[in-house]
């Protein structure tokens, strides 16, 4: 990763939005693009040893040319968006329509899922994708040690002045850390290889969610791809979080019936395995 400049900082900087509402730091952003041009070397020098902003810019284009990101994911996403994980999910429908085939949908929420982040899992998951070294360690750095705190505004009685309440910091142990520049795309990187478990099915992502439609001329070849699917995301979901959410629909009760039959199964043996592991 080559460092910043002072002219690709000052690019980032014109990005900011005009406001005048502050952090921490009480430095509006409005001020901070006002004073670019004097603040910008001493800025580069200490950006160049670690800042989010500079960071996302090299590692979106590590992305762009490794063609990391699965053709899956539609969130935060140059080029997708919710109309075009719509259009996949509505295509494939019309698609079973006019071969009348059967078709079945099973739908994944991850609940919290950016809070329930393992950061070591995170970690080695951005090393198989290559992101190794100086770069892997960055960003253990950035999520160890973090902290976050509440601010509440309010009218003090006395002056009538917009004054700022700022609660005690709090150590961050799990998940990513929300409203930073880097989040969405550390927690895509944390997903990416959910479509990989799916072999039999199309599977259509968007951030923290999940459907997965499966198709067939022949009813029980149907509900053996599903128990199938099901059996792997179970084992994927459990390893990735505490909660998640399973939720299949068929037009068929007998099918959807012998389908959540089988997840059952399949889930029951799975903790039964993994018990016995821990004992």
């Amino acid at each position: 990763m080559s460092p910043t400049t002072p002219e690709e900082l000052s690019v980032i900087i014109k990005r900011l939005p005009n406001k005048y509402s502050a952090g921490t730091d009480e430095i509006p952003d409005i001020i901070i693009k006002a004073s670019v041009t004097s603040i910008v070397d001493p800025l580069t020098d200490i950006f160049n040893s670690s800042f989010m902003s500079v960071f996302l810019l090299r590692l979106t284009a590590f992305l762009n040319k490794e063609n990391i990101i699965s053709d899956a994911q539609h969130g935060f996403s140059t080029g997708r968006s919710i109309q075009s994980a719509i259009y996949t999910f509505l295509n494939e429908i019309i698609s079973a329509v006019d071969n009348k085939q059967h078709m079945s949908g099973i739908f994944l929420d991850l609940t919290k899922a950016f809070n329930v982040i393992d950061d070591n899992t995170l970690l080695q998951k951005l090393g198989n994708y290559g992101i190794q070294g100086l770069p892997n360690k960055w960003i253990h750095s950035y999520l160890n040690d973090h902290q976050q705190i509440t601010q509440i505004k309010y009218k003090d009685i006395k002056t009538q002045k917009i004054c700022n309440f700022y609660s005690n910091a709090q150590n961050i142990t799990y998940g990513v850390p929300q409203g930073s520049v880097l989040w969405p795309i550390l927690f895509i990187f944390y997903v990416n290889d959910l479509s990989e478990k799916i072999t039999k099915g199309t599977t259509v992502l968007f951030a923290d969610d999940a459907n997965i439609q499966i198709k067939s001329h022949d009813e029980e070849s149907l509900q053996k791809t599903a128990t199938g699917i099901i059996q792997n995301l179970t084992q994927w979901t459990v390893l990735f979080a505490d909660d998640a959410n399973i939720q299949i629909k068929s037009h068929d009760e007998e099918s959807l019936q012998k389908t959540a039959t089988g997840i059952i199964q399949n889930l029951t043996q799975w903790f039964r395995t993994e018990t016995m592991k821990k004992q």
